[in-house]
């Protein structure tokens, strides 16, 4: 249920969320 929400959310908002400047960069692809 909670994932349909924040699918539901984002469609809505017409938006990408973006993490915040403080999160670590994730390498890709992952190793």
């Amino acid at each position: 249920r909670a994932t349909r929400a924040r699918v539901t959310a984002l469609l809505t908002s017409a938006t990408h969320p973006e993490p915040t400047g403080d999160w670590p960069a994730i390498p890709w692809p992952p190793v």
